[in-house]
């Protein structure tokens, strides 16, 4: 990187996007810092060919409409998150071939060792390492509501105000969605003798 590049590089991403309107080139800071997050979260949704394609899709998206950046919002990777989330709904809607979100989940062997940390992640918060295989069965029977906010809190670690901004809900949604999720886990794991006492803190 050269001198006159290095002080964007302790910016923050509301300020680079704004400079990328008069220095496209400078947009690239942004998926540095980011591509990783975003391919995790679109990995946890479909398999890793169509994450690859969409990834792509989802940064070309935002560069196109950086224009349009909230700059209130230092951090861009809810933003990111929620053009990813929009990716994979038309992606869904124009290919009827990936509607089972059941295999999209557990066939995690063909995917990248990104996805498998999320996932690993979201079983760790719930206190199940004991059989992992068996969270992720339980995580693809959960409606996609439900399994986004549990990768989004458990897997990538986002706060409620993040997640709000990522999938374009309220704050009082996003608790009541994780609530539901985490109970219907619950529930599921119970059903298949797996089920182990959560910390009622949560």
């Amino acid at each position: 990187m050269s001198a006159t590049e290095a002080p964007w590089s302790a910016s923050t991403d509301a300020v680079i996007i704004s400079q990328s309107v008069a220095d496209s080139q400078s947009f690239s800071l942004i998926v540095e810092r980011h591509a990783t997050s975003v391919f995790r979260y679109l990995a946890s949704r479909v398999d890793r060919t169509t994450s690859e394609d969409l990834l792509a899709d989802v940064f070309e998206v935002a560069f196109e409409t950086r224009r349009r950046y909230d700059p209130r919002y230092e951090n861009a990777l809810p933003w990111l998150l929620g053009i990813a989330n929009n990716q994979v709904r038309h992606h869904r809607r124009s290919q009827m071939r990936h509607a089972s979100m059941v295999r999209r989940v557990t066939q995690l062997h063909g995917r990248s060792n990104e996805t498998s940390e999320a996932m690993d992640a979201v079983a760790a918060s719930a206190e199940l390492n004991d059989d992992v295989q068996c969270v992720r069965q339980a995580l693809a029977a959960l409606n996609d509501r439900h399994r986004q906010v549990l990768v989004l809190s458990a897997g990538l670690g986002l706060s409620y105000e993040d997640i709000a901004q990522a999938l374009d809900v309220r704050i009082g949604t996003v608790r009541s969605r994780l609530s539901r999720a985490r109970q219907r886990l619950r529930e599921l794991l119970e059903a298949d003798g797996q089920y182990r006492v959560y910390d009622e803190s949560d």
